[in-house]
């Protein structure tokens, strides 16, 4: 997250570029969202309220839908509305590596999709971010796909 000072040095054009890497991630966390992930809500407000992003329409729209589930007490529990915060049968430390290293892999992806337009998600990609990260391709694939359906 930056700070406000941060953002005051930045130019109108690393700014552009930060708001695109959001937009982008924001796109993945939709798609999730769209296939049933409902914690998918929730990363995509965080992400936003991290970036000074404003909030898309459909994030919008499925937090007051959400929210209105619980406060009509239709739910039994804000996991019911908002989802799990981890898979079930993952453990508190697993999710937060893989957490942590799937946001990373995320908008390393996101940037060199926004720098290079038409870069194929394949096996050099993840050897690219592997090597940005100082991580396994194999860990890069992983968390990959693990942040479209978990991060």
């Amino acid at each position: 997250m930056l700070t406000q000072e941060q953002k005051m040095m930045m130019t109108s054009d690393e700014l552009e570029k930060i708001s695109a890497i959001v937009s982008g991630g924001l796109d993945t966390i939709e798609k999730r969202f769209n296939s049933g992930d409902r914690m998918a809500l929730m990363d995509a407000i965080a992400l936003c309220a991290s970036n000074d992003h404003p909030l898309p329409v459909w994030v919008r729209s499925a937090y007051l839908v959400a929210f209105g589930k619980v406060k009509g007490l239709e739910c039994r529990s804000w996991d019911d509305a908002f989802g799990k915060p981890f898979p079930k049968g993952m453990g508190l430390p697993a999710a937060r590596k893989m957490a942590s290293g799937s946001w990373d892999v995320l908008i390393t992806v996101e940037r060199i999709l926004l720098d290079e337009p038409g870069t194929p998600i394949d096996e050099y990609l993840f050897e690219r971010v592997a090597e940005i990260l100082k991580i396994s391709t194999a860990q890069a694939r992983k968390y990959y796909y693990a942040s479209i359906k978990f991060t």
